[in-house]
């Protein structure tokens, strides 16, 4: 598998939609901390880990998720989203404000394998595309 060939989207955010920013009781999705970096680390790359379809590029993959998470926390031109279950971090998104940066949304919406399904992924890019268009 060649990185170079991951899909990319892109939106026009003058045209997003009003999104519903309704979660299920005891859930939310706020800024992540710099305490959070450690959890965050491994529901972002536990993604990818425990996700089959990725394993024969696994090493790839390790290395440029651990490029982007070392510039998103360094940057302040970042914001990290957490989406919380309680006080456990359940899922993440790393959004990039330059706008010179090649790829904004890094590496995407992440949701622990055990809520998946639920509509979080979903909830974690209306929330990074809201924060984009707002920046």
């Amino acid at each position: 598998m060649n990185l170079s060939n991951w899909i990319r989207f892109s939106w026009d955010l003058t045209q997003l939609p009003p999104f519903p920013n309704e979660l299920p009781e005891h859930y939310e999705i706020g800024l992540a901390t710099a305490e959070d970096e450690m959890e965050l680390r491994k529901i972002i790359s536990s993604s990818f880990v425990l996700d089959p379809a990725w394993s024969p590029a696994m090493q790839e993959v390790t290395e440029r998720i651990d490029l982007w998470l070392e510039r998103a926390f360094a940057s302040p031109a970042s914001t990290i989203l957490a989406l919380r279950h309680g006080l456990r971090i359940i899922g993440a998104a790393v959004i990039s404000h330059d706008p010179e940066a090649e790829i904004h949304l890094t590496p995407g919406p992440c949701v622990s394998m055990e809520y998946r399904n639920r509509g979080f992924g979903t909830r974690l890019l209306e929330q990074s595309l809201t924060k984009l268009r707002d920046a």
